[in-house]
């Protein structure tokens, strides 16, 4: 009798580049392992745009060794970040075919299989966009899919996947950077005004990932007090000054909280030096500089 063949699944392939990517790497630690757990696991396609239902959330739990409540936190960080799209049933993962070495849609053959994928799939909004995105023909009439309205837009299936998360976690992502940029304009007067923290840039990336790091509340404000009272940060020394997008890189965040830029003759915290005595030595400097 013939050895029945062993299931080893499928064939899953992946660029490593996409671990040197700075989108990538502006995530935190759990969202970039669940991204990659939802990369090759079995639920998923060679096309990144599949079925995950509540069963699929428990299959998860089992892959990665996280725990669900770990899992919708990373989940949520990634949709929020518009590293994927979900609306239940169905995600994608956006990027997925950039980084995917079998893949490539200018290959009939390949794009043939991914519209078979497509068709596979039950009517979703995330299937629409996905089309959209690769310019691909829908795979179904469009008039049974209720489109939501963007600046509207609320996605009750990933809540209900969250609930149990704190209410900071809920929170909406561009309400706390706006928080954080309202902050940072308030605290550093010196340095050059952010216009602009859209979705799906590095920037808006590398704010999400510090915020996830640090949290909402307490940290910022000395952060950004400290910044400006360099005066080499604030630029009081030289032409250069820094900009809200190197102090929130996190290799200067570790040299500016480490002191590397604190102004080198005034007196240090741990001196007992008050805050008007600080400022005063910062005066008298400047006058004689």
């Amino acid at each position: 009798m013939a050895k029945k063949k062993e299931d080893r699944g499928n064939y899953r392939s992946i660029y490593s580049v996409m671990l040197d990517d700075p989108d990538f790497q502006a995530l935190p630690a759990d969202a970039r392992y669940l991204f990659l757990i939802l990369k090759i696991s079995r639920l998923n396609n060679s096309a990144g745009i599949f079925i995950l239902d509540d069963g699929g959330f428990v299959t998860l739990e089992k892959q990665s060794g996280m725990s669900l409540k770990r899992i919708k936190k990373a989940f949520r960080y990634l949709s929020d970040t518009h590293s994927i799209a979900f609306r239940y049933p169905i995600v994608w993962l956006k990027n997925s075919l950039k980084y995917e070495p079998g893949i490539t849609l200018s290959n009939e053959k390949h794009k043939k299989g991914i519209e078979n994928i497509l068709k596979s799939l039950p009517k979703n909004e995330i299937v629409l966009k996905f089309c959209d995105y690769y310019n691909l023909a829908y795979p179904f009439d469009t008039p049974s899919i209720p489109l939501r309205n963007k600046e509207t837009e609320t996605d009750t299936e990933t809540e209900k996947e969250t609930e149990n998360t704190d209410v900071s976690d809920r929170e909406s992502v561009q309400d706390r950077i706006q928080k954080l940029l309202g902050l940072y304009h308030e605290k550093c007067p010196s340095l050059p005004t952010v216009k602009f923290c859209k979705p799906y840039t590095s920037r808006h990336r590398s704010v999400m990932a510090r915020i996830s790091e640090r949290g909402d509340d307490n940290f910022w404000p000395d952060y950004f007090t400290k910044v400006e009272a360099s005066d080499f940060l604030a630029g009081r020394e030289k032409k250069w000054r820094a900009t809200f997008d190197w102090i929130m890189n996190p290799t200067n965040m570790t040299k500016i909280l480490e002191g590397n830029y604190d102004n080198r003759d005034e007196p240090r915290p741990e001196s007992g030096a008050t805050a008007a005595e600080i400022e005063a030595a910062r005066k008298a400097r400047s006058k004689y500089s």
